[in-house]
């Protein structure tokens, strides 16, 4: 596991995780949401990168 700290982009934030294992799901918490992780929920590309914007 492999957490990659977030990079400002040209539309926005870029938040990226890595993992070797296989995850159902990883959502951003934090102070922008009330640390609510049942919101903000990150996209797996096929690339097996699972990312955020």
């Amino acid at each position: 596991m492999v957490p990659y700290f977030p990079s400002k982009g040209l539309n926005g934030v870029r938040f990226v995780y890595y993992t070797d294992i296989e995850v159902n799901s990883v959502a951003l918490a934090g102070t922008f949401n009330n640390w609510n992780g049942d919101r903000n929920y990150m996209n797996k590309r096929e690339d097996g990168e699972i990312r955020a914007l």
